[in-house]
């Protein structure tokens, strides 16, 4: 409990001038020894609710770094970003102290609920405290600390990604198209229209995560098993130099086929498919690998079925002829 500062006072000179009206010398030798006591009692109130002030001030900006931090290590796993972004932000908040800030940054944390989880950052503070009164007491080294722990949850495991910062349609679904999802569908487009879903297009998913926005049309329908979540951070790029920096593989000196259709059952190998596929008809059986598609689009058509495990597609080309991926609906 805080005791008014004023009623400290009060008292104190009721006490005072008791003391010295009275005329044994045994009074005048306990006021000697009482009297530096109560000073140090009204100093210790004074310092400790500024004190308490400044702790508050503290734990505060360092929940603010904390989070900010986190936010950071979704696209960045490197301390020194972290470290940054975490100075950054409490020496706005600090302008005239930060050089007396003590700041320790770990990702993951070192202890408590989160600690060795890859997808939190710790941020511990300390910032000195000046002794206004009790510095006659010779006390030194007074501090406060503020500690906070920010994690990032990602809501799913996208298989669907446009990287794209600024595509229209980054990733769109139109026509009769059917897609059902055990995963997620991601867009880093800030477009209005960054993930877009028109005519009879029916897609079922986890998660739909836009860094802009989604434009539904048409008799469209679209569920997930959490709320559409627009304007979001940017994805990760998986396969870039933060994720798996995949390199594309060398591409095969010749062509396992040109301009390739497809109209009957059959069994396809990987290698280098110059000018694309094209799935007409029939069951298509991919065999595992990587098929490359250059200059020509990895296309199916609505009455074509393709099926396979451990496949990767490449899409590249030259020029103004890259691959596309064209799957139409049925």
């Amino acid at each position: 409990m805080l005791i008014p500062l004023s009623a400290i006072t009060s008292g104190f000179s009721r006490l005072v001038r008791k003391v010295t009206s009275h005329e044994g010398g045994g009074v005048a030798v306990i006021f000697g020894v009482v009297t530096p006591v109560l000073i140090g009692f009204v100093g210790l109130s004074v310092d400790v609710v500024f004190w308490y002030m400044e702790q508050n001030k503290l734990q505060s900006a360092t929940d603010q770094a904390a989070m900010s931090a986190a936010y950071v290590l979704q696209h960045s796993q490197s301390a020194s970003d972290l470290t940054a972004t975490t100075n950054t932000h409490l020496s706005k908040l600090f302008p005239n102290d930060f050089a007396s800030l003590n700041i320790e940054v770990n990702s993951p944390p070192l202890s408590s609920v989160y600690a060795g989880n890859t997808n939190a950052v710790e941020v511990i503070t300390q910032k000195p405290q000046p002794l206004n009164f009790l510095k006659i007491f010779n006390l030194q080294n007074i501090s406060v600390a503020g500690r906070a722990v920010s994690l990032y949850k990602s809501t799913s495991d996208f298989c669907i990604l446009g990287l794209s910062k600024s595509e229209d349609k980054a990733v769109e679904f139109t026509g009769s198209t059917s897609v059902s999802l055990g995963c997620g569908i991601a867009s880093n487009s800030d477009s209005s229209s960054s993930v877009y879903v028109s005519g009879n297009a029916s897609v079922a998913t986890t998660s739909v995560s836009a860094s802009g926005d989604l434009l539904q049309g048409g008799s469209s329908d679209i569920s997930a098993d959490i709320p559409v979540e627009t304007h979001a951070p940017t994805v990760l790029d998986p396969y870039g130099p933060e994720g798996r920096n995949l390199q594309v593989p060398s591409l095969p000196t010749g062509c396992t086929a040109q301009k390739l259709k497809v109209q009957a059952d059959t069994t396809l190998a990987p290698g280098r498919y110059c000018g694309g596929i094209k799935f007409l008809n029939g069951t298509a059986t991919l065999s595992p690998g990587v098929y490359i598609m250059d200059g020509g689009d990895f296309n199916s058509a609505g009455g074509a079925s393709i099926t396979g495990n451990g496949v990767t597609v490449v899409l590249t080309g030259n020029g103004t002829k890259y691959a596309g991926i064209d799957i139409a609906g049925g």
